[in-house]
């Protein structure tokens, strides 16, 4: 749907572009983040990695699915419910981050 977005969130649009030569990678986490910041409740916030091989699929090929413990759920959820919430409108830059992270291929 068409909306006004706030000149905070065009601004890290554009500073995105400018740290990649003009352009904006679409796979890459700044643009997640800044998706998630535009649309969120249909884009998850991408949590930065310490190490970006952990985002080549051949790195959980063979593993398990992970899950949460109901201990781990339920702390989750308190955690959560403790957080204020945003004015309507306006998304919490201050949760914004600068790490960058480029997606691997193997």
């Amino acid at each position: 749907a068409p909306r006004d977005l706030p000149e905070t969130l065009v601004d890290k649009l554009w500073a995105i572009a400018d740290r990649h030569s003009g352009k904006v990678p679409l796979h890459a986490r700044l643009f997640a983040q800044w998706m998630h910041f535009v649309f969120p409740s249909e884009c998850p916030y991408p949590h930065a990695v310490e190490d970006p091989a952990v985002l080549r699929p051949s790195h959980w090929s063979g593993q398990r699915r992970a899950t949460a413990t109901d201990e781990e759920r339920k702390r989750c959820i308190s955690e959560f419910a403790l957080q204020p919430e945003a004015a309507l409108g306006e998304p919490v830059l201050s949760q914004w981050d600068d790490i960058e992270v480029l997606l691997l291929e193997d």
